[in-house]
């Protein structure tokens, strides 16, 4: 095997202790990969394949731009929903937009809006945005102003600047 870098070596250490991989761990092998690097990839993939919700949204957000893999949106899709069904808020955003854009899985607006409201009911700004013009455009929910109102605000009041705007 190739040496790695300190890093690494330290999370493959780790690797059957898939709860110890943090977000930012995550983050970091996610740079790596993006970039290239094979061993990086490794890890991420072994790590979600395991169930850790950070490396498996990481694993879709490279299959999703095609970064250190090959672009492939149902592979996103797959693993985003692995991480969103985990309650990985970002994930389920992520998930949400692949239905909204028909990426991956079939455009269903109210599968998208369902899964905007689990981020925004734990407080994820960027979902209640995406909730707030679900509501605004009634895609997958009635058409409701006071309830984009409503996303729109308390992303607001997190310094979502879209939705302040």
């Amino acid at each position: 095997m190739p040496s790695l870098p300190r890093m690494f070596r330290a999370i493959l250490a780790r690797v059957n202790a898939w709860a110890d991989l943090t977000a930012g761990q995550a983050d970091g092998l996610t740079r790596q990969a993006a970039s290239g690097n094979s061993a990086a990839l490794q890890i991420l993939m072994s790590e979600a394949r395991q169930g850790n919700p950070y490396a498996q949204f990481s694993l879709g957000l490279l299959y999703d731009n095609g970064k250190g893999v090959p672009q492939d949106y149902g592979q996103a899709a797959q693993w985003f929903r692995k991480a969103a069904e985990q309650g990985n808020a970002a994930a389920q955003v992520r998930l949400g937009v692949c239905y909204a854009q028909g990426e991956g899985v079939p455009q269903d607006y109210g599968q998208a809006a369902q899964w905007f409201r689990k981020a925004a009911e734990q407080g994820f700004a960027p979902a209640q945005y995406n909730l707030g013009v679900a509501y605004a455009e009634g895609q997958g929910v009635p058409q409701d102003y006071g309830q984009a109102a409503q996303w729109y605000r308390k992303a607001a009041e997190q310094g979502d600047a879209d939705a302040q705007a």
